[in-house]
């Protein structure tokens, strides 16, 4: 990639496809509204340039995929701009794109959150290309940390012999042990899901209303409800969703939270740590 600007007709640029993608929310109609208002003052001048892939061995017509900018072109389109717009072209293989694609969108001007990183890492991890993506490239292009990257490697070979199909999500498919029949009558859909979650959430906070419940002392004491919960959840759980939002403090995190957890260490040594043990 030679880092050169090129002028790139905007029908050439093929915005179906979602191969580069890896931002889970689409369109942020906010950033891209910014845009449009920035081509509209600045008079007729264009964006700063787009990422685009022209696949090896493609004619002078052929699409180009968006690697990084896809907020720019949405906006470009929306503002009614009929002139070429300034673009970078990478003309690579597939792999090279992919790479990329991640690195620019992961740290960029609307950088990718924390869950839609694990998700690209993910994907780079499974992507069938050759040669295949290393550990210290998945951690480099994803941000995020390699001990992250050989826990979704190792995952993806135990899928692979157990015959399992990955969803893409690195929260569903990361558990090792996965029930089959959620694949079939008991699967939610994501409006089904969604709503559950939505009336899990209410259940939860009705539960440490204290004004819902003004017989519940304890409640008035926040370090003691923060406490239960950790207790709740137990330190594998609380660790688990740590590394999931929060990435690379999640250790950190869990050392706090065996500094609170009955047991410590997280061992089922008595009664008063079964349920501060139990891996919901």
């Amino acid at each position: 990639m030679s880092g050169a600007i090129e002028l790139v007709e905007l029908n050439r640029i093929d915005r179906r496809s979602d191969d580069f993608r890896f931002r889970s929310a689409g369109i942020d109609k906010a950033h891209k509204a910014d845009l449009v208002r920035a081509i509209v003052g600045l008079g007729g001048r264009p964006l700063d340039p787009v990422m685009l892939w022209e696949m090896p061995d493609a004619g002078p017509t052929a699409k180009l995929a968006i690697l990084d900018g896809v907020h720019s072109i949405a906006a470009y389109r929306a503002s009614g701009w009929d002139k070429p717009i300034p673009a970078v072209i990478f003309r690579g293989d597939r792999r090279g794109a992919l790479g990329v694609a991640l690195s620019r969108n992961a740290k960029h001007v609307l950088p990718l959150p924390q869950i839609d990183r694990l998700n690209a890492a993910w994907r780079l991890v499974r992507e069938p290309v050759e040669p295949r993506f290393k550990v210290a490239e998945v951690a480099r292009l994803a941000t995020v940390s390699a001990r992250v990257v050989d826990k979704m490697r190792a995952r993806w070979r135990a899928m692979r012999e157990a015959g399992q199909e990955p969803t893409g999500d690195w929260s569903r498919d990361q558990h090792a042990a996965q029930v089959e029949h959620d694949m079939e009558e008991d699967m939610m859909s994501d409006k089904e899901r969604a709503a559950a979650i939505d009336a899990l959430r209410n259940e939860i906070r009705d539960l440490l209303d204290r004004r819902k419940r003004p017989d519940q002392r304890i409640l008035r004491d926040a370090e003691a409800v923060d406490e239960a919960i950790l207790r709740a959840l137990g330190d594998q759980r609380f660790k688990a969703i740590a590394s999931y939002y929060f990435g690379e403090v999640a250790d950190e995190w869990a050392e706090d939270a065996k500094a609170v957890s009955p047991c410590g260490d997280g061992q089922d040594r008595d009664a008063g740590c079964e349920f501060a043990t139990m891996d919901f």
